[in-house]
């Protein structure tokens, strides 16, 4: 899912994980399990200056509405891929005008010797 990853190597691996996760979430919602997602490289934006896409767009949508559809069972993701910490939600807007919020995200700052 990672844009520098060279698409045509991975071959259906990327859907493959979006069809994993999905299937996993939709089993587990009817028994009311909860989830703590972790990844390396999360979707959505990495602010370095300025805001880019660490995904490629379509499986970008796909995670984030698979985000919102399950969550009632997500309770947060904890991800990795960059040097400095960060907490971040997201909201939606319901049919009656409420806002609710989904994707609490923790970045876990990495430690290196690189860069200082």
């Amino acid at each position: 899912m990672n844009k520098k990853n060279v698409a045509t190597d991975q071959g259906s691996e990327a859907q493959d994980q979006i069809d994993w996760l999905k299937a996993n979430l939709n089993g587990a919602k009817a028994s009311g399990r909860k989830f703590i997602i972790t990844n390396h490289i999360y979707p959505g934006a990495k602010y370095d200056g300025k805001s880019k896409d660490l995904l490629i767009d379509e499986f970008n949508n796909e995670y984030f509405d698979l985000l919102d559809l399950y969550r009632d069972s997500i309770v947060a993701e904890v991800v990795a891929h960059d040097h400095y910490s960060d907490v971040r939600y997201h909201t939606e807007t319901d049919a009656s005008g409420k806002k609710y919020y989904f994707h609490n995200l923790l970045v876990s700052p990495g430690v290196t010797p690189i860069n200082g």
